[in-house]
């Protein structure tokens, strides 16, 4: 085996790596994209004022990446 051949504990190991590295920017394109609330009530409030101020249906979801909740225009599945 050469210097450059990797075991397929290690093989595995670097795919592990990669995908948690992959999992990591999903979550900051995702998330730390979006302004987060404290709260579902203070996420209520923001959408209950994108409605009255700018006509546009939001509803809320929590967030499993920070705790928190954001405010989308998607349908709920």
């Amino acid at each position: 085996m050469t210097t450059t051949q990797l075991t397929d504990a290690e093989l595995t190991r670097e795919i592990r790596e990669l995908l948690e590295r992959e999992r990591l920017r999903q979550w900051v394109r995702s998330c730390l994209s979006k302004c987060r609330y404290s709260s579902a009530n203070r996420a209520n409030a923001a959408v209950r004022r994108a409605r009255l101020r700018r006509r546009v249906v939001l509803r809320t979801y929590y967030c499993e990446h920070c705790g928190g909740w954001h405010l989308t225009k998607q349908v709920q599945r």
